[in-house]
């Protein structure tokens, strides 16, 4: 994906984040129905671990915030501030990642904040084009506010599809064969469904387990332990 470390830095501020601790668990009904690759981090379950205060908890986010770049810091800090989960999914090259603060208002305020320019709006939301530093010759990622959640993408069309999905426009993963009945609510969990992500993954595993025709494979990741779940 063209400006994925735009999104990972996103995700990698959400994981140092802090605020209130409640739970934001993955939600299938979030995802399109055929993608290769999800995962998502549960923000506010990740602020109560033993492994957020030994990173340095606020300490470590002000530190990080130093080496944002400048066009972004703003912005960045107030991810931080506001979210309770990130998710993203791959389909080939392209994708989209979501950042839920539960807060429209201060979707509003965030994307004010950052380098953003007004396009023209998909599937009827407001869109803009972030700019992040013209390192990619001319291309932009991509932002939508859907109520509370911040929808960044590299590409219009994942864009389109993110929201129409999750304005219940578009069928989801809600239901899915691809999916074990019931998925742990872990810190984080990262989802494998298409061949090439599987087939990724059959390359390096030793299991015999999932060296069978598999349609997913689960892997959940807690504070105190993992669970891989594999669907064939």
């Amino acid at each position: 994906m063209r400006h994925v470390s735009f999104v990972v830095a996103f995700a990698l501020v959400a994981w140092f984040g802090v605020g209130r601790a409640f739970a934001s668990p993955f939600e299938p009904a979030t995802v399109p129905d055929q993608v290769e690759a999800v995962g998502h981090l549960d923000v506010d379950a990740l602020r109560k671990t033993q492994l957020f205060a030994a990173v340095g908890g606020q300490a470590a986010l002000d530190n990080a915030m130093d080496d944002a770049p400048d066009q972004l810091r703003t912005a960045i800090r107030a991810v931080a501030r506001a979210a309770h989960g990130v998710s993203f999914w791959k389909d080939g090259e392209h994708g989209a990642a979501y950042i839920d603060t539960r807060d429209a208002r201060a979707i509003a305020q965030l994307i004010v904040k950052l380098p953003a320019k007004p396009v023209a709006s998909i599937d009827g939301f407001p869109t803009y084009a972030i700019d992040d530093d013209h390192r990619h010759g001319g291309k932009h990622a991509l932002c939508a506010a859907f109520g509370g959640t911040l929808v960044v993408s590299d590409d219009e069309a994942s864009l389109t599809r993110a929201l129409r999905v999750l304005g219940g426009k578009a069928p989801s993963l809600t239901g899915s064969s691809k999916l074990p009945a019931t998925v742990r609510q872990g810190v984080f969990v990262f989802v494998a469904l298409g061949d090439q992500a599987l087939g990724s993954i059959q390359k390096v595993a030793q299991s015999k387990v999932l060296q069978l025709g598999l349609r997913s494979i689960v892997f959940d990741v807690s504070e105190a332990s993992g669970q891989v779940t594999a669907s064939a």
